[in-house]
């Protein structure tokens, strides 16, 4: 907790009200949830999956 802590001191939200930071990590945390879901998902699924390129 001392880490994360002292990267928000660090940071641009330094001076934000408590709800911006509080609004700035849970869409962090989300985007990074997203990613590393959809990471998990092409690992599985990926080899069987027929993606074609083209208009």
């Amino acid at each position: 907790m001392n880490v994360f802590h002292g990267i928000i001191e660090n940071s641009a939200l330094k001076g934000m009200p408590m709800w911006a930071k509080a609004v700035s990590v849970t869409l962090l945390t989300l985007i990074v949830g997203v990613l590393i879901f959809t990471t998990v998902m092409l690992m599985i699924y990926g080899p069987d999956m027929n993606i074609r390129y083209g208009y």
